[in-house]
């Protein structure tokens, strides 16, 4: 959901064939995390604050059901216009002083 400006109220998930092994889906809030590495890690926590850290998310054409990200620009965007799938990409400005998110789109 990091492409998402909102976080939607309600999440579901169905699993038509149980997983022999895994299968799990963690969900967490981010800053119950941040506040608990600030506790446990501060000197981390202060690099990264000062010096940033990068997600870099490559997305291809069309979603990839063999891939761990699954979902191409288009379903992601829901858009078949790169440039539309830009301008959405870049009006969610998904950044603060801790994370830079940069989504590379392929054609």
């Amino acid at each position: 959901m990091a492409q998402v400006p909102e976080f939607p109220s309600k999440l579901f998930f169905f699993c038509e064939v149980e997983p022999k092994n895994g299968g799990e889906t963690p969900i967490v809030l981010s800053h119950v995390v941040y506040d608990r590495m600030k506790d446990r890690y501060p000197e981390f926590v202060e690099k990264l604050e000062k010096f940033g850290l990068l997600y870099v998310r490559v997305l291809g054409e069309d979603d990839n059901p063999n891939s761990p990200i699954g979902r191409g620009w288009k379903s992601t965007f829901m858009t078949h216009d790169r440039n539309i799938a830009q301008q959405r990409l870049y009006s969610i400005q998904f950044y603060n002083h801790i994370i830079n998110l940069h989504i590379q789109i392929l054609s």
